[in-house]
């Protein structure tokens, strides 16, 4: 690239993952054909910016492969300088990362049900260590479950969510609002709880 960031080459290998010729880049313009619509502000804001710096910069964008799939590349530039300091030249790399990004996406989306999990856990916790109702309901429990209690009541909340849960919910919150004492639906809880053990 020129001192100004004008593309003046590129080699053989980006104009293959492209599919441009070398007229269709320079003329067209790199970003505006090949940079997803969602990067390409960004893009073009911190690419003015290490070019205004003329130091070393990296930036990561999705860039549109001759597949038809976007592509996660880490683009790399580098201004090469005279004996006086100025800038003769960019020359900018581009590595596939696409792979990376992709793990990378699955390890937080991974993480974010690792945290719902443990919410929904503390959640439950809480419900029956504060509630007074609960806790007998689950000394009931163990009297007809072989399993320990709590396995027992989150396989079956697994196995009949839109029954248990809501109760439990509802239950938790009736708890808070006054006094703890055995209410109609705590009773369909066991209810339900002993029905259930019978079928396990």
């Amino acid at each position: 690239m020129a001192p100004d960031g004008t593309q003046l080459y590129a080699n053989r290998v980006a104009l293959e993952n492209s599919g441009l010729t070398l007229d269709e880049e320079i003329k067209e313009g790199f970003y505006a054909r090949l940079c997803h619509p969602d990067d390409i502000n960004r893009v073009r804001g911190e690419r003015w910016i290490g070019l205004l710096d003329g130091v070393p910069f990296d930036l990561e964008m999705r860039l549109l492969h001759k597949s038809g799939h976007y592509r996660w590349y880490l683009m790399q530039y580098n201004p090469p300088k005279g004996e006086s300091g100025q800038i003769i030249r960019w020359y900018a790399t581009a590595t596939d990362i696409d792979n990376q990004k992709r793990k990378e996406e699955r390890l937080r989306n991974e993480n974010h049900v690792l945290r719902e999990e443990i919410d929904r856990s503390s959640m439950f916790e809480e419900i029956v260590g504060s509630c007074k109702p609960m806790r007998q309901i689950l000394k009931q429990v163990e009297k007809v479950a072989a399993a320990d209690s709590t396995d027992f009541i989150s396989n079956y909340t697994v196995r009949s969510s839109t029954c248990l849960s809501p109760a439990i919910i509802a239950s938790s919150a009736m708890c808070r609002k006054r006094p703890c004492s055995t209410t109609p639906v705590m009773e369909s809880i066991l209810a339900a709880m002993v029905s259930a053990s019978s079928i396990t």
